[in-house]
C-alpha cells in the first residue's frame, strides 16, 4: 500500500513497508515531516543515528535532515505529515500573537500517543479518497493539523492545547457570518470571506472558530444544509437540483454532509415531511 495526498501547504503519505524492507534515505527541503507507525515500532535512520519509534510515537524531521524508515521488527504502516515551515510560521502568528516575535523550536521525538492528531489526518485522507476537497475546508483542515501540530511538538508552546474562548462577536466574523448569508448558495473562497472580514486566512479561521465553535467552512455547510431542507420540504425538484440551488459543488459532497446531520438520505427525508 502506498497513498500520497498532496496540498498547497502540506503532505500526506499511508505506506507500508514488509520486514526487511526500507525507503530511500531523503529529505524534504523546506517541510517538516512527522513520521508516524501505525501499527508496529519501526527504525528510522535519522541525523546519522538510528531511532527506534512505537506504535503511535511521532518522530519529527527537520528540513534538509536525512532520513529513511526501516521495518527492521516486521510489517509496518506508516503515516507521514509534512508541512511547509512558512506555513506553520504563519499559523503559529496567527494562534499566540504574543509569541509571535519567537523564532519557532520542536520537540523531535513525542513518546506520547495522541489519537487526535492521527484520527485528524486519517480523515483527511478518507474525505480525499471519495471526492474532491472543496478548497476552502482543505485549507482549514491544513490549519487544524498544522494547530494540533503546534500543540504537540512546539517547545514555546506551553499549553497543553490550544483552547478558544470568546465572550462577544468580533466585529470582522459578524461581517463575515453576514455576507455567507447573503452568498452561500454560490462558490466561495476561503480569500474572499476574509477580506471581508479584514483579516488575512490563518487568522480569520481562528477568529471565527473563537466566536462560533466551528470553522467558516462548517458554518457555510450549515447554512447549505438549512436551505437544502427548505427546498425539500416546499419543492418538487430532484435531489440533484436542490444540491447545487443550496449551494453544494457536487451532488456527492451533498449527500456526504446530509447524512451526518440526518442520518438518512434526502430522498428518504422528504418521504417523510
Amino acid at each position: 500500500m502506498d497513498m500520497l495526498l498532496e496540498w498547497k501547504n502540506s503532505g500526506f503519505r499511508l505506506f507500508t513497508l514488509q520486514q526487511g524492507e526500507s525507503d530511500e534515505l531523503h529529505d524534504h527541503g523546506n517541510y517538516l515531516q512527522v513520521s508516524m507507525p501505525l501499527d508496529n515500532e519501526v527504525e528510522i535512520q535519522w541525523n546519522k543515528r538510528y531511532q527506534r519509534v512505537a506504535s503511535g510515537q511521532r518522530l519529527l524531521v527537520q528540513p534538509d535532515e536525512q532520513h529513511r524508515h526501516l521495518a527492521t521488527y516486521g510489517p509496518a504502516t506508516i503515516m507521514l505529515v509534512s508541512l511547509q515551515c512558512d506555513f506553520l510560521q504563519e499559523v503559529w502568528e496567527n494562534e499566540q500573537p504574543a509569541r509571535a516575535k519567537h523564532s519557532l523550536e520542536y520537540t523531535s521525538l513525542s513518546t506520547e500517543i495522541v489519537p487526535l492528531f492521527q484520527q485528524t489526518v486519517q480523515r483527511a485522507f478518507q474525505r480525499s479518497l471519495f471526492e474532491p476537497m472543496d478548497e476552502l475546508l482543505q485549507m482549514e483542515q491544513e490549519w487544524e493539523v498544522a494547530r494540533l501540530f503546534l500543540t504537540l511538538h512546539s517547545k514555546n508552546n506551553t499549553c497543553t492545547e490550544l483552547k478558544v474562548t470568546s465572550l462577544y462577536e468580533h466585529p470582522g466574523v459578524k461581517r463575515a457570518t453576514d455576507y455567507m448569508h447573503d452568498e452561500f448558495k454560490h462558490p466561495l473562497k476561503l480569500e474572499e470571506i476574509a477580506g471581508i472580514a479584514g483579516s488575512s486566512k490563518y487568522h480569520f479561521i481562528h477568529q471565527f472558530k473563537k466566536n462560533k465553535r466551528m470553522t467558516p467552512g462548517q458554518y457555510l455547510q450549515q447554512l447549505r444544509i438549512k436551505e437544502a431542507a427548505y427546498l425539500l420540504r416546499t419543492t418538487d425538484w430532484e435531489i440533484t437540483r436542490i444540491a447545487f440551488e443550496a449551494g453544494f459543488g457536487s451532488l456527492s459532497s451533498f449527500q456526504r454532509v446530509w447524512k451526518q446531520q440526518y442520518g438518512v438520505s434526502a430522498s428518504d427525508f422528504r418521504k417523510n415531511v
